[in-house]
């Protein structure tokens, strides 16, 4: 059996069941590890507790997808009514602001841009409940194959 590597990024991402995500999205993790899908986000950007994203250009936080096709891994991110879309741009909702909320937004968009302003909570059910803030995992790599720089603290399997 091959020595794997966790400390590479490696596999395929898909934003919903059967679809898969565009160039620039690659896996938190190494997906060769059998068993255990890994969460996605965008090269360079860094992997959040909660299988979310941030994108510290553009100071985004957002969810895409996992590396598993089926979607049925706890490690695929619920995007609620988002389904359609490859990247969901979140929001935290005010009074409870442990709770993250999703953001409409164009069904093509393939990677990270600057917030829209109309993305709120008003009317919406949260997507999930992650805390005040997100915990930092890591910071991928600028490609796929490329070495992950972990941020220190407990092992979360991500």
């Amino acid at each position: 059996m091959e020595d794997i590597d966790l400390n590479i990024s490696n596999g395929t991402c898909y934003f919903a069941a059967g679809a898969q995500a565009a160039d620039g999205f690659i896996p938190c993790g190494n997906a060769a590890l059998e068993g255990y899908a890994k969460s996605c986000c965008y090269v360079g950007d860094k992997c959040l507790s909660s299988q979310a994203c941030f994108n510290t250009k553009f100071t985004i936080t957002y969810l895409v997808g996992c590396t598993d096709p089926t979607y049925g891994s706890p490690e695929c991110p619920g995007k609620g009514p988002y389904t359609g879309q490859q990247l969901v741009g979140l929001t935290r909702c005010d009074p409870d602001v442990t709770e993250w909320a999703g953001c409409k937004d164009d069904e093509g968009r393939t990677k990270p841009e600057p917030r829209h302003d109309n993305c709120t909570c008003e009317g919406q059910s949260p997507l999930f409940d992650g805390g005040a803030k997100l915990e930092d995992i890591a910071f991928l790599p600028l490609s796929a194959g490329g070495k992950m720089s972990w941020f220190p603290g407990p092992l979360i399997l991500i």
